[in-house]
């Protein structure tokens, strides 16, 4: 090859890598865009605030929920013939909580509340009015006495009770329901599901 044919090769990346000159055709200038309105700036407004509701006021609504509920199942009943018992009407009105020889005592008008199945009163200790409370509350919002035989409707009054059965088989037993029941809570005793505590008891050493 000659070298008058190598020399347009040698010119070719300075022309590759020579800059472009590019002129536009338009002659507006560009303008940036808004992108935020200057209509309504400002802080942004206050998030909604709850209706302020106190423990009565639920307590008025559930029994009001109670009343609508009585009033539809009468009137079912009504329009399907069929006659209301003894089951189907609440023979209490007003339940309240009264102290008698230093407990606490139900009361659903002047019977005080007993045990499903022993038939006792129910007593709380003078420690625990919350308890006594919540008991009420959970009776006056029974619409009928057949109500009050279903467990899943007094579930505070099914566990009250069991904690009463145990506590007088330990007086009377010698603790024998809670020495049987340790090996189960052993299961879980790396977790914080058995809380349970015995007042006056061994410990836990001495069980094992």
């Amino acid at each position: 090859m000659k070298p008058t044919t190598r020399l347009p090769l040698r010119l070719v990346p300075r022309l590759i890598n020579a800059p472009v000159f590019i002129r536009p055709i338009h002659s507006t200038v560009a303008k940036p865009a808004n992108v935020a309105s200057i209509v309504g700036t400002g802080p942004p407004p206050e998030p909604p605030l709850p209706a302020a509701e106190n423990v009565h006021q639920r307590v008025a609504r559930r029994r009001k929920q109670a009343e609508m509920l009585k009033n539809a199942k009468e009137l079912r009943s009504a329009s399907g013939g069929k006659g209301g018992g003894a089951l189907r009407k609440r023979f209490w009105k007003d339940v309240g909580v009264k102290e008698v020889d230093g407990s606490l005592q139900v009361f659903l008008d002047t019977r005080p509340l007993r045990h499903p199945v022993s038939k006792e009163i129910v007593s709380l200790p003078i420690s625990k009015p919350d308890l006594a409370s919540a008991l009420a509350l959970e009776w006056d919002l029974l619409t009928s006495a057949q109500d009050a035989t279903r467990q899943h409707l007094i579930p505070l009054t099914s566990l009250t009770c069991r904690a009463l059965d145990i506590a007088e088989a330990d007086k009377t037993s010698g603790a024998e329901i809670s020495t049987s029941e340790m090996p189960l809570l052993l299961r879980f005793y790396d977790t914080s599901t058995p809380t349970q505590f015995y007042a006056g008891r061994p410990p836990l050493e001495s069980m094992t």
